[in-house]
């Protein structure tokens, strides 16, 4: 499911799904897109918007599924997919940090 799918749910929904209520998932969205504000800008920009980004992240996290699983669910191509794990290390550090 991506954010846009995910943000329809009741919020009961939203943290059975996530693991987190959705106050706390927007914290982290803007802890992370300040982060990603101070960053050096290098290469493409990324295809996924920050919400799906920390998605993915979460539902790593919480059931420990394939990246190949993580991103098939959400329906992008298998390079995109492959190239995010680097992402969801990254934002271990940026939360861990704040």
């Amino acid at each position: 499911m991506t954010y846009e799918q995910v943000k329809k749910l009741m919020l009961t929904e939203f943290k059975r799904l996530c693991g987190v209520y959705p106050e706390t998932f927007q914290e982290t969205v803007k802890v992370v897109a300040d982060e990603k504000i101070l960053q050096k800008k290098s290469g493409r920009p990324s295809k996924i918007s920050i919400e799906d980004q920390i998605l993915m992240t979460l539902d790593y996290w919480r059931e420990y599924r394939t990246y190949f699983h993580i991103g098939t669910s959400l329906r992008r191509r298998f390079g995109l997919r492959f190239n995010l794990i680097a992402g969801i290390y990254n934002y271990e550090l940026y939360l861990a940090q704040n």
